[in-house]
């Protein structure tokens, strides 16, 4: 039998569905990446309540750091940007190598010592261009507004690879079959924004996605399994007390099924 505590919290929640989406129904508009608004199923009662537009490009910061086997990490990096259209030419990426694009999570930046050692053990066993997208003024804004963010760091990344097709024709680099995104955290939802823009997508892998907004969530939300052609998700993070961001009451990460290949550690807890 429905309570009638139960009947009220459902009708609650669908009044302020109603008003949200009447009194701060928007959208932005970029050239290169396209529209964001900030409708269903990016507001869904209760698992999305708020949700904000992104910040502008500039307030983000995405930035694509650069390493090959010619300027490996004990080297100098590049460092590519959208916004500046000559860094991509300027750079030692190489369009005969495949590329391995690196995400990082929430309050994390693309120096991040995970990250580092990441891009090291691609190039310790093969050559790659490692890309690591660096977006930490995003992600380092409240947890709500930074999955907002997560968004139009996916569009950036897209369009670099859109770049760099268009650069070097005719070579390993203009096939998305030749690109490898790996995601950690909020960063894994970021690889699937990326990869339901390029069709064709070889691979991505999610490390640990991310569960608050993105748990019960349409596809479009969250990293699924028609983001690239080969999919493959690693839980390494259980626990059901972990508080970045939220209290000690629900698992982190998420276990919502969005993937291709999917492999829980057992007795996963926090790395």
């Amino acid at each position: 039998m429905t309570s009638y505590t139960d009947e009220t919290a459902k009708m609650i929640g669908l009044l302020l569905s109603i008003f949200l989406l009447g009194a701060a129904a928007e959208k932005v508009c970029y050239p290169d990446l396209g529209c964001f608004n900030n409708l269903p199923p990016f507001l869904d009662i209760p698992d999305r309540p708020v949700s904000p537009l992104p910040d502008s490009r500039e307030d983000v910061g995405t930035e694509f750091v650069l390493n090959t086997p010619s300027n490996g990490f004990d080297f100098e990096y590049d460092i590519i940007s959208n916004l500046v259209p000559d860094s991509l030419a300027n750079s030692n990426f190489d369009p005969n190598l495949e590329t391995k694009i690196l995400v990082h999570g929430y309050g994390e930046s693309g120096y991040s010592s995970w990250i580092e050692t990441m891009g090291r053990a691609f190039l310790s066993v093969g050559n790659y261009n490692i890309i690591r997208v660096d977006w930490f003024p995003g992600a380092f804004e409240l947890y709500h507004k930074a999955t907002s963010n997560a968004r139009l760091v996916g569009a950036e990344i897209s369009l670099l690879m859109d770049n760099i097709k268009a650069l070097y024709p005719n070579t390993v680099a203009a096939s998305a079959l030749n690109y490898h995104i790996v995601g950690y955290s909020l960063g894994a939802h970021v690889a699937g924004y990326a990869g339901e823009r390029q069709a064709g997508l070889a691979r991505i892998t999610g490390l640990d996605p991310s569960k608050p907004y993105f748990e019960n969530t349409a596809t479009q939300v969250r990293l699924d399994p028609t983001d690239a052609t080969f999919v493959d998700v690693y839980h390494t993070d259980v626990s059901l007390c972990y508080s970045e961001v939220m209290a000690c009451t629900k698992q982190w990460v998420t276990l919502t099924s969005i993937l291709t290949l999917e492999q829980i550690n057992r007795g996963a807890t926090l790395q």
